[in-house]
């Protein structure tokens, strides 16, 4: 029981470290870690699919760059910093409760994304931009925009 106690220990330390990193290391560095630890997310999921598993497959991979492209163009021209590429889903706005990956928001928000004619659909209650490549700047200021009086209304 002191091994698991000195281990959580560690993660709680270790979490505070990198929590309290960006606000005393440069936006270079910051990024720099950011990036370092999307690779270590990527190469886990590839160590649990084909090291443990046997399989063979690249869709983690598309799917992160998928996301990656998203999260710039969020960046880019929504103005929304880099560590903010994802948006968590609340299904109490008071309490802040996240209401659990089954929780009816996600389907909620699927509906009425497709009655403003936007296909955007949020896997669980985590919201991913991943708009086509040939959006223009209007019409992709214009999606943030109603996504964000969708989110709002919901």
């Amino acid at each position: 029981m002191a091994g698991l106690a000195r281990r959580l220990g560690w993660c709680v330390a270790g979490y505070a470290a990198l929590a309290w990193l960006p606000l005393v290391a440069s936006e270079y560095h910051t990024h720099v870690l950011t990036i370092a630890l999307y690779y270590v997310i990527v190469a886990v999921g590839w160590n649990l699919l084909a090291g443990y598993a046997g399989q063979f497959s690249l869709a983690q991979h598309t799917f992160a760059g998928i996301g990656a492209y998203g999260s710039a163009l969020l960046c880019l021209y929504a103005g929304v910093p880099i560590l903010v590429g994802i948006v968590e889903l609340v299904s109490d706005k008071a309490t802040k409760a996240a209401g659990g990956y089954l929780d009816d928001l996600g389907p909620r928000l699927t509906q009425a994304f497709l009655d403003r004619n936007i296909l955007l659909r949020p896997l669980g209650n985590v919201l991913y931009f991943m708009p086509p490549y040939v959006l223009t700047d209007d019409e992709f200021a214009l999606l943030v925009e109603r996504t964000v009086e969708i989110v709002d209304a919901a």
